[in-house]
C-alpha cells in the first residue's frame, strides 16, 4: 500500500511541474512593448479639419497652434499616431487641399509634421505673395507671372516697399509654389523664378535690364541649409520652414557643409523675408527665423546644436 500511495505521489507531482506556464514574452514589433514612437500632425494656420491617414489609422487635426509646433506629442487638435519604428506613407485631406508624404518613425521619438498649404506644392487656400519693384526709374514695366500680368508704374529710390501690394507695383497672390517670370519696358527685360511661401511676401527688385532673378546684384531666392556638426543621439532631425519639411540625416565633423550637401535639410526660399522655422528629433526641439540674403552668395547655413 506504502509503495501505491508514494508511486501516486511521484505521478501527480510530475503532472503538475509538466503543466506549469512558461513566462509570456513579447515579442518584437507586436506594438506592446516600450520601442514605438509618435508622429503628430500639425497646422499654424485654421485650414479647417484635416482628416490624416497613416499606418492604417485615421485621425483627425481639430485646432492650429499660431506659435509653432506644440512641444508635446498628442497636443489637443493635432492627429497623433503612436506606430512600431519604421517607415509610413501618410494622406491628408481637408476643404483646404491634400497632401501624402513618407514619415520616419523611430523608438520612443516624436516626429512634428506640420501641414501647410495643401496638394503637397502648398496649394489650398493659405496663398502668399510675390511682389516686383523698381528703385529707378526704368519706365513702366510689364510683369507676367503664373499667366497674370501686372504693371509696375512707379519707383521707390529708398528701397523696398515695406507693404506687399503697395500701389505702383505689380503683386501676385498665388499658392505657395515656384513660378517662373518675365518682364519688359522700354529699357530692357526681365526673366527669372519667383519662390512663394505660405503668408510670404517675395519682394523682386528689377534692375538693369536683360537680366533675370531682379539682376543688380540682388538675390530673389536662396538656399537656407539646416545641418549638424556631431552625432545628437536623437536620430534623424525633421526641420520645416517655408511651408515645406525635409530631414536632416547626417553630421558634419569637419565644419559647415555646402548649401545643398546630402544629408542637410535644404530650403529654396524667397530673400529678406524672416521666415519661421522648427525642427526636432527624440527629445529635442529647435524653432527660430531666417532671413535667405538678399546680397551676396545666395547660401544661408543654420547650424542646429544641443
Amino acid at each position: 500500500m506504502k509503495i501505491k500511495i508514494l508511486f501516486f505521489i511521484f505521478v501527480s507531482a510530475w503532472l503538475l511541474s509538466a503543466c506549469k506556464k512558461e513566462p509570456l514574452t513579447d515579442s518584437p514589433g507586436n506594438g506592446n512593448d516600450n520601442s514605438i514612437g509618435e508622429v503628430m500632425f500639425w497646422q499654424q494656420a485654421d485650414q479647417g479639419q484635416i482628416t490624416v491617414t497613416c499606418g492604417g489609422q485615421t485621425q483627425v487635426i481639430t485646432s492650429y497652434y499660431y506659435n509653432g509646433a506644440p512641444s508635446v506629442c498628442g497636443a489637443s487638435g493635432c492627429a497623433t499616431f503612436s506606430l512600431n519604428p519604421g517607415t509610413y506613407n501618410y494622406t491628408a485631406n481637408s476643404n483646404s487641399g491634400s497632401w501624402s508624404g513618407t514619415i520616419v518613425i523611430t523608438s520612443n521619438g516624436c516626429n512634428r509634421i506640420q501641414l501647410t498649404g495643401g496638394n503637397n506644392n502648398g496649394g489650398g487656400n493659405i496663398s502668399g505673395r510675390v511682389m516686383f519693384w523698381q528703385q529707378t526709374n526704368q519706365g513702366q514695366i510689364s510683369v507676367t507671372c503664373a499667366g497674370q500680368t501686372q504693371v509696375i508704374s512707379s519707383y521707390f529710390s529708398g528701397g523696398a516697399p515695406s507693404t506687399c501690394g503697395t500701389s505702383g507695383c505689380a503683386t501676385f497672390s498665388l499658392n505657395p509654389g515656384t513660378y517662373n517670370y518675365i518682364a519688359s519696358s522700354s529699357s530692357g527685360s526681365w526673366s527669372g523664378t519667383a519662390v512663394v511661401t505660405a503668408n510670404g511676401c517675395n519682394r523682386i527688385q528689377l534692375t538693369g535690364g536683360n537680366g533675370g532673378g531682379g539682376g543688380g546684384g540682388y538675390n530673389s531666392v536662396a538656399n537656407v541649409t539646416f545641418w549638424v556638426a556631431s552625432d545628437l543621439g536623437c536620430g534623424n532631425i525633421t526641420v520645416s520652414c517655408g511651408g515645406t519639411t525635409h530631414t536632416i540625416t547626417s553630421f558634419y565633423g569637419s565644419g559647415a557643409p555646402s548649401c545643398g550637401a546630402s544629408g542637410t535639410a535644404t530650403f529654396l526660399l524667397p530673400t529678406g523675408n524672416n521666415i519661421p522655422y522648427s525642427a526636432s528629433c527624440n527629445g529635442l526641439s529647435w524653432s527660430g527665423n531666417v532671413i535667405p540674403p538678399l546680397t551676396g552668395p545666395p547660401c544661408l547655413k543654420v547650424q542646429l546644436t544641443h
